[in-house]
């Protein structure tokens, strides 16, 4: 008996295309190991809790990039002001916690001056991280970035590559 070596993969089925070149891929996984030690495996999964793939992240930053390039303003501001506009509202929607704490500031505003205000804001917004969400709250704010951009006369592309990450 030979022993292959085989990297695993993982197909996330968004489109006629990838499903097929997932079948292949399991066809030819399975007669490779027919005279092997190796067993095939095939695992079949929801992947919404997953972390925000590196993919998505790819394509957020493209945008972010060519948002920069359209407006002058560079990719971390519009990377804060996506994230105060949109991924906190995802955030509060699915995290209690966050919620509670979105709300605690918010009771700030009109008790506080507004400087003060809008510096314990940006604080928050600053230390929230991309990396928290999971593939299907990035996927939605995706959307909303180019859902937004559209709507405010902008152009965000999705490489052909990237086009299975929402």
């Amino acid at each position: 008996m030979r022993r292959i070596d085989r990297q695993n993969q993982s197909f996330r089925l968004i489109n006629a295309d990838i499903a097929q070149n997932c079948f292949k891929a399991i066809q030819e996984a399975v007669a490779d190991t027919l005279n092997t030690l190796h067993n095939v495996v095939v695992t079949i999964g929801i992947d919404d809790d997953k972390a925000r793939s590196n993919a998505q992240n790819r394509l957020y930053w493209s945008w972010l990039h060519e948002l920069e390039s359209q407006t002058g303003q560079d990719d971390e501001w519009w990377h804060c002001y996506f994230k105060r506009l949109f991924l906190a509202r995802i955030y509060a929607r699915d995290d209690g916690e966050f919620a509670e704490m979105a709300q605690s500031i918010k009771r700030c505003k009109g008790v506080i001056n507004d400087t003060l205000y809008e510096n314990i804001a940006m604080s928050v917004i600053k230390n929230i991280s991309t990396t928290k969400a999971n593939t299907k709250q990035f996927a939605e704010y995706l959307t909303k970035i180019e859902l937004w951009a559209v709507a405010n006369g902008f152009k965000v592309t999705t490489p052909q590559e990237l086009e299975w990450v929402r």
